[in-house]
């Protein structure tokens, strides 16, 4: 029987996930049903319920609060919950208390406080819940792992990761560029963060700051993220900003690795993008995950860097899992052909994130990230901040245990955490 789930948000994510939806149908027929969609604003729940008519043969009922649609949607089991991040602790709380299920988007929470709510309420409810982290389930991300995991390059030694560009526009939900809402380095770095221990592991030490760049972000010609037509009369031509939009971090892993991190949304000029490992015996190069694009990978002793036939014999215990082989046409990848960076490939991510939290639900099978592998990433983030706000180097333990939080705690008074 398929499970029986409720979209809760209707922008651009959630548009997004419904083409995930369509994705799945295609090739795991009768495993979700998606029985309505929520949105506090009733013309964007219309227009998603519209397209999910045309994408899945079948219309949803449409609410414009979670109450409204637990009240109203018969043997509803689950939400995919894609509302802002502030949101997410008081939705998800409500849903698993209710008995349902729930899949959420990432950041987990705007806050690691937030974070723990949700997880002590799955663990008390005994509900699953499941953060949609898409950009590990990539192959290339596989691959990423699998290399270092095999000593393609020997022992990670430093890593470096480079994101800069923006400037003052304003490219997607204005809500993003808020303080309270957990801000812009959270909603984007929290790809990285998780990337970071998925690929080196546990982070020991760090030395961040953060800083507000552009204090006002236009949105007025600003070129749209994809999915968010639906609603762009209702942006504001320019929003104040309160939330730090540029990031500078020197991370300390546990294994002794060192890592670089510098996200700078408000940066000017062409965007710069570099994300590598460097070895003991070599250099791996990291394209855009969802693109496709192969690992570059320089070993000691060459001058080229390996071909995909060499790099896939350097790491034969890699396999991808059946679902995601069938998904993208192969169980030993080092690339792949699809469209576009919120295209194919995203779907694809989308999709199987939801197939595996509907097998959780359905079957009991564990979740690849879940409550504590979400947190974490969310801890990594706010450790920037919280080393910013401490004007030193700190540990990420005392971050993830909640001993240093007085960049969030304000935070977590607007949203009813603290008192």
């Amino acid at each position: 029987m398929a499970i029986r789930l409720a979209l809760i948000g209707c922008g651009g994510m959630g548009r997004r996930h419904l083409r995930a939806y369509h994705e799945l149908a295609s090739r795991r027929p009768g495993l979700i049903e998606l029985a309505a969609v929520v949105d506090v604003v009733e013309e964007r729940a219309q227009f998603v319920a519209n397209e999910a008519a045309e994408l899945l043969g079948q219309r949803p009922r449409v609410f414009t609060s979670l109450d409204g649609a637990l009240h109203g949607t018969p043997e509803l089991q689950a939400i995919d919950l894609v509302a802002a991040a502030s949101a997410h602790h008081t939705l998800a709380v409500r849903a698993m208390e209710a008995g349902l299920h729930v899949l959420t988007e990432k950041p987990m929470a705007a806050t690691v406080r937030a974070c723990k709510r949700m997880g002590e309420t799955a663990t008390r409810t005994q509900r699953v819940l499941s953060v949609a982290e898409g950009h590990r389930r990539d192959p290339i991300a596989r691959l990423v792992r699998a290399a270092l995991v095999a000593g393609v390059i020997g022992e990670p030694r430093m890593a470096i990761d480079i994101s800069t560009g923006g400037g003052a526009w304003l490219s997607a939900n204005p809500w993003r560029y808020l303080k309270n809402e957990g801000g812009p380095i959270l909603e984007s770095g929290v790809h990285n963060a998780d990337l970071w221990q998925f690929y080196l592991g546990p982070v020991a030490t760090l030395d961040g700051r953060v800083r507000l760049t552009e204090p006002e972000r236009f949105f007025a010609k600003a070129p749209l993220k994809r999915f968010h037509e639906h609603y762009r009369h209702q942006y504001p031509s320019v929003i104040a900003a309160t939330a730090p939009d540029a990031m500078l971090a020197n991370l300390t892993f546990a294994s002794g690795a060192w890592g670089h991190w510098l996200d700078d949304q408000g940066a000017h000029g062409p965007r710069l993008s570099q994300n590598s490992v460097f070895g003991s015996q070599g250099r791996l190069d990291i394209p855009s995950l969802r693109s496709g694009k192969p690992l570059t990978v320089w070993r000691d002793g060459s001058t080229e860097p390996l071909t995909d036939s060499e790099l896939l014999a350097a790491v034969p215990e890699f396999h991808l899992d059946p679902t995601t082989a069938e998904f993208f046409g192969g169980e030993r990848l080092a690339r792949y052909q699809m469209t576009g960076v919120f295209g194919e490939a995203d779907r694809k991510n989308v999709a199987l994130e939801v197939a595996e939290f509907a097998r959780a639900v359905r079957d009991g099978t564990p979740v690849e990230v879940g409550p504590a592998e979400g947190m974490v990433a969310v801890a990594l983030v706010m450790a920037a901040h919280e080393s910013s706000e401490a004007g030193q180097r700190i540990a990420y333990a005392d971050v993830l245990a909640g001993r240093m939080s007085a960049y969030q705690d304000p935070v977590d008074r607007a949203l009813g955490l603290l008192d």
